[in-house]
């Protein structure tokens, strides 16, 4: 195939896929049209077949990682299987190998500087903590529930990729995803219920000296 027969088969989405793994590896400091351009093997005029400039790339490369890396496993999940309890193991099964954490490890960075990145990042950690905790309610969880156990869920796959004593391998981490998933669905215990929050000790004290 000639530079110009790639060229012309590219798409869109091969470039911002390529981006997306050039941001997970290098940061988005490195996601400019000439790095993709190399690391897909063209010369970088092939960058203005899909895109105006940088800054279209990069705000598409956002949109591209919402629509891969949660609108699309919703769908895989729902096509999966029916039952709630079962589409939250299919979930927590597809988001456990690392290759599918790193992007959202990678976009977590870089929101830490970039209100735009920032802005989407907290729309997207919304979108996916309602689809988790709609799969407790259906399960019959109440709403308290639900909303708990969505947390847990969600802040324990954002927080095991992030410390240094992850499993070392795919198949550990997907055996502790699946006893993880018995713990979330078991059925409380009960009698016992979630304590109210308790206000801030400064807002006590104020409240007290008022």
């Amino acid at each position: 195939m000639t530079v110009l027969e790639k060229r012309r088969r590219l798409t869109r989405e091969d470039w911002l896929a390529k981006a997306l793994d050039v941001l997970a590896e290098e940061g988005i400091g490195a996601v400019c049209i000439e790095p993709v351009a190399k690391a897909l093997g063209v010369t970088k005029g092939s960058f203005y077949w899909h895109f105006e400039d940088r800054d279209e790339l990069v705000e598409r490369l956002l949109e591209y990682w919402e629509t891969e890396h949660t609108d699309r496993l919703g769908d895989l999940v729902a096509a999966d299987s029916s039952d709630p309890s079962e589409q939250l193991l299919t979930l927590l099964e597809l988001v456990t190998p690392s290759d599918e954490n790193r992007y959202d490890a990678s976009v977590r960075a870089w929101a830490r500087y970039d209100p735009r990145a920032a802005a989407h990042l907290t729309r997207v950690d919304q979108k996916r903590l309602d689809y988790v905790r709609d799969l407790f309610l259906m399960m019959g969880f109440s709403k308290e529930q639900a909303d708990l156990r969505s947390r847990w869920s969600y802040y324990y796959m954002i927080g095991e990729y992030s410390v240094l004593a992850i499993p070392p391998s795919d198949d550990q981490r997907l055996d502790f995803a699946r006893r993880r998933h018995r713990m979330l669905t078991a059925p409380p215990v009960p009698g016992c219920s979630v304590p109210a929050a308790q206000p801030a000790a400064g807002a006590a004290i104020a409240k007290e000296n008022a």
